[in-house]
């Protein structure tokens, strides 16, 4: 079993065991998160290149790109004294960066088209071996309105955010919107995208289980009333 020590320090209370009691141990450092990180960055190139490993041309564009689908994707765990004890909620802080990698969402954020005037059903858990991070790309149209609406199960806690197609010089990802009110309340947001191109959905989960709807509509500016935007543009 993997002792809860640690877990209780960031807000996370995990018990796993399997066949041999007893053979998980705790690490943290280089060593460790290289080999995951790397391994992720093979599954992303794998994704990236439909299995077509020769059509990988390498370009620091390319890498970037990488970087910026492990990043948006990743799930915030740690809420220790560092960050107030809460998740910042899509923010990069100084303990965990954006947080735990989570390659399911990575690979599911390039393979996932999301279609517009649609409504989308998924799961997510704070159970370790269940999903805890959803993601999906959508091409949105330069001058059109578009809402997003998530509704979250009772007893769950999920934010919504919309990020740019492109990352920033260091691969960094460039959040455009987010709706991350906080307990079990449906989040909303709505941008109007300069410009024309696929961009990125990513629905996380900060507490709770449950299953969501995410439904995305293409509306006029003026059907939108009483919405918080943050930012108010997608430009």
């Amino acid at each position: 079993n993997i002792q809860t020590d640690y877990f209780a320090t960031i807000g996370r209370m995990e018990n796993v065991s399997d066949i041999i009691p007893n053979d998980f141990a705790l690490a943290r450092g280089t060593s460790m998160a290289t080999a995951f990180a790397g391994g992720s960055v093979l599954l992303l190139i794998q994704a990236l290149t439909n299995d077509t490993w020769n059509a990988w041309q390498y370009s620091i564009a390319n890498v970037l790109k990488v970087k910026q689908i492990l990043l948006m994707t990743a799930w915030e765990i740690y809420k220790g004294p560092e960050t107030g004890y809460i998740i910042n909620r899509g923010g990069k802080d100084a303990v965990e960066g954006y947080g735990l990698i989570q390659v399911d969402a990575a690979v599911d954020a390039i393979k996932r088209i999301l279609e517009i005037n649609n409504s989308y059903l998924g799961y997510l858990s704070e159970d370790i071996f269940q999903k805890h991070v959803w993601a999906g790309k959508i091409y949105l149209r330069e001058n059109n309105t578009y809402l997003f609406r998530l509704t979250v199960p009772t007893g769950a806690d999920m934010d919504l955010y919309l990020w740019d197609k492109d990352p920033n010089e260091w691969g960094e990802p460039v959040l455009l919107a987010k709706s991350t009110r906080k307990g079990a309340r449906d989040e909303y947001l709505a941008i109007t995208p300069s410009e024309s191109g696929y961009y990125y959905v990513t629905i996380k989960l900060i507490s709770g289980e449950g299953e969501f709807n995410l439904t995305i509509i293409n509306v006029k500016s003026d059907r939108i009333e009483d919405i918080t935007i943050s930012p108010a543009s997608g430009s």
